[in-house]
């Protein structure tokens, strides 16, 4: 670092990053008497002088509060009267889902008021509580507490009829209802040697669902981990995460409120979960939006608005960004921390709240065991796909092949087929290499199985 004389000028060159630290102290020694005018004045000018590339970690803390000193603005904490009053604001999320009532009902309430506050739902097959949020934390309807300071609560619903589920993973196919594929990733590339499993690959390696989902469903997203920095210069890292944008480089959620879940999992005492956003307005590397996510042992829904998503706590100057919801790519949530231990992450019931969602058409469709007497089965031999199928009835038989955008890419001619045993068979020749969905269907069922195309 640099070097100063007493009157706050340089006595030597060096790294500028923590000026702010040692000047601020510095400069309010020469408080003691008015003998020493001129270092303290020249002090105080440099330090205002001072823009964001200087402010970094808890330097622009000191540095304010080194002013607030010289200025003679610093608060007299002995003088200041203890508050005597306070107030509750109370508010229903999303609006019309319910009512809160306070007991008892005050514009304004003394210090040390014990006070009632209960909430219920509007339209009870409808809405959902889902639990307190603000000033106040918890998942039950009614809760007491004693009054210290304003606070704002609010009663989180979830809208059961809402059309905004991203993902319930029944399906299990590793994709979502927009048809963007589920992933995985580690800190490899970057020198770390963390793992996750199951690792994706895309258009190669879908991601697998794990049986045993929130409230006994088939089906969640489950990821296990090690963290392992290796050669990496940080905190290693893995994630799990959905693409939102198949078709183009951003999506446009400027409709929806933010993102709820249902989650469990354990993280070390120094590792932290982070649910990440990533947007087009970000520019500067690991500066995305992100949200705090607490270890659970056991199943708990998180309800989050997009304001509560910030930057993290180190971003200054150019890297600042403002959280634009027309340009979003993926969210992911990312483990890093120090823990060396194996652990794990489930996710299910992933709503983008708000945002109309419709699944693509290359969702599984509902199977006819009257028709189906069995899956598929399907062989890689050479450039062509040898389907194995068998039907329990006469019918007419086509197949479709569809990319993961829900776009269809090849189509067999439709033709009789006797119930029984039989084999298709596919060219594959002039089909990219990617993740795909082979589509058999009949007249009255259909039944898919996910394929790989590789080169």
């Amino acid at each position: 670092g640099q070097m100063y004389n007493l009157d706050g000028t340089l006595h030597s060159s060096g790294n500028e990053t923590c000026i702010p630290t040692f000047l601020g102290p510095l400069t309010c020694a020469g408080m003691v008497d008015n003998t020493h005018s001129t270092w303290l004045n020249n002090g105080y000018t440099r330090l205002r002088s001072y823009n964001a590339k200087n402010d970094n970690y808890y330097n622009e803390c000191l540095e304010l509060l080194s002013m607030l000193l010289l200025t003679g603005n610093m608060v007299d904490f002995t003088k200041v009267p203890p508050r005597a009053t306070a107030t509750i604001t109370a508010n229903v999320r999303p609006a019309g889902a319910g009512t809160v009532t306070l007991s008892p009902q005050k514009d304004s309430y003394g210090v040390g008021d014990e006070v009632t506050i209960s909430t219920s739902t509007s339209n009870s097959t409808r809405y959902t509580f889902v639990g307190w949020e603000g000033d106040l934390t918890g998942t039950q309807q009614s809760a007491t507490f004693k009054v210290g300071y304003n606070r704002t609560i609010t009663a989180v619903y979830r809208d059961e009829q809402a059309n905004d589920l991203l993902d319930d993973c029944e399906d299990n196919d590793g994709l979502t209802n927009l048809g963007t594929e589920w992933f995985t990733y580690t800190d490899v590339l970057d020198g770390g040697k963390s793992t996750v499993t199951p690792l994706t690959k895309t258009g190669e390696t879908l991601f697998k669902m794990t049986e045993g989902g929130y409230n006994s469903s088939k089906y969640a997203v489950k990821v296990n981990w090690t963290l392992d920095k290796g050669s990496f210069d940080y905190d290693p890292f893995v994630g799990v995460g959905f693409e939102l944008a198949p078709k183009a480089a951003y999506t446009d959620i400027s409709k929806s409120t933010g993102i709820s879940f249902f989650y469990k999992g354990t993280f070390g005492t120094k590792d932290t979960c982070d649910l990440k956003i990533e947007c087009g307005a970000v520019t500067t590397p690991g500066a995305d939006f992100c949200y705090n996510i607490p270890s659970s042992t056991s199943w708990k829904e998180v309800n989050i608005k997009w304001s509560d998503f910030k930057q993290p706590w180190w971003v200054k100057g150019d890297a600042i960004a403002t959280l634009d919801l027309k340009r979003i790519s993926k969210i992911q949530w990312q483990i890093h921390g120090q823990t060396t231990a194996a652990s794990e992450l489930w996710i299910d019931d992933v709503h983008i709240l708000g945002l109309p969602i419709e699944k693509t058409a290359v969702k599984q469709p509902v199977v006819s065991e009257k028709i189906f007497s069995e899956s598929l089965r399907c062989v890689r031999m050479g450039a062509n796909l040898m389907v194995n199928y068998s039907l329990s009835q006469n019918g007419n038989v086509s197949f479709a092949l569809y990319n993961i955008a829900g776009k269809m890419v090849k189509r067999e001619a439709t033709s009789f087929v006797h119930a029984g045993n039989h084999t298709a068979q596919i060219n594959l020749s002039d089909i990219a290499k990617g993740a795909y969905l082979l589509k058999l269907s009949t007249e009255t069922a259909e039944i898919t199985q996910q394929i790989m195309v590789s080169k």
